[in-house]
């Protein structure tokens, strides 16, 4: 594993915060932070990026549990659009 990791980096996309159901989001980011650290500790030396995704009404809790700002994606209009 050693050798593809000195070539590729990794980017993990962990996507849908919005979809944990919300009883359980509190555990989930404590998961999430858990992995985080995991990362900063041991991973990073292959790991470049880790993004969160979720809908726009999670986007100060992101920002507030994990201390970054947030990007928000437009959406298409019609001509960018393929179908």
């Amino acid at each position: 594993m050693k050798d593809a990791t000195d070539k590729l980096p990794v980017y993990i996309l962990l996507d849908g915060l919005d979809e944990v159901f919300p009883v359980y989001r509190d555990t989930m980011i404590r998961v999430l932070r858990g992995l985080l650290n995991s990362v900063d500790d041991h991973w990073s030396f292959f790991v470049k990026k880790v993004m969160l995704t979720t809908r726009s009404h999670l986007k100060g809790l992101i920002e507030k549990e994990f201390k970054v700002q947030s990007l928000c994606l437009c959406p298409l209009n019609k001509e960018e659009q393929i179908d």
